[in-house]
Order: C-alpha cells, then structure tokens, then sequence
C-alpha cells in the first residue's frame, strides 16, 4: 500500500454508518454488485486506517518485547553467576566446617593430652 492510500482512508462516522449498512445486506445475502465493489473499497480503507492505527502500537509491542528478552537473558546470566556463586559458597562451607570438625577434635585430644601432664591444683 502506498502512503497516499494510508493518509486518504482515515476512518470515520460516515465510513462507519455505510459499512454497518452494507454489512447488514451483505449478511442477508442482498448486496448489489455495485454495493459488493463499494463494501470491498470499504474493507480495504478500514485495513489500511487500522494499519495506520496499530502499527506504533505493534512496533512498541516488538520494542517492549526485545526489552524484555534482553532483561531475560540479563537474568539468566545473573542467575547462573549466583548458582555457580552459591555452589562455589556451599562447597567452602563444606570444607571449612570439616575443618572445624578436625581442629575441634585435635583441641580436645590436646586438652586431654595435657590434662594428663599438668596436675591439678586445687585451691584452698
């Protein structure tokens, strides 16, 4: 379509209460071939008026969208980064508490051990 059609379709109450017209006899099965020519130009110019109409709101729609996906994949990395974070994390836990658990162990063995070299001395 050209952009001399776009501009010369722009839709209105007149448009409108012809093609509800030609509507209602082309339902009935009553439209002359004259009317069949005059409903075909109006469908074409309602096309075009809606065209004109919805294609910024559709080109928003696919800019809003490719925002989206973008803050999508953003996400997705992040996640990734936290999970291998939080594995790396869960893994050093795991180690240092092990680690405790030995030194702890080694803390009372020692305790123990010196215990039994150092009398105890009670006071009076």
């Amino acid at each position: 379509m050209s952009g001399k059609m776009l501009t010369m379709t722009a839709w209105n109450s007149k448009k409108q209460a012809r093609w509800n017209e030609l509507c209602e006899k082309r339902f009935s099965d009553s439209l002359t071939e004259k009317e069949q020519q005059e409903w075909d130009l109006l469908a074409q110019a309602l096309d075009a008026d809606e065209f004109v109409t919805l294609k910024p709101v559709i080109e928003r729609m696919e800019s809003d969208n490719l925002a989206l996906e973008q803050a999508l994949q953003t996400a997705e990395k992040e996640k990734q980064r936290l999970t291998t974070l939080l594995d790396k994390r869960r893994k050093e836990n795991a180690r240092l508490q092990a680690r405790l658990g030995a030194l702890q162990q080694e803390y009372k063995t020692l305790k123990k051990s010196l215990s039994k070299r150092i009398p105890q001395t009670s006071n009076k």
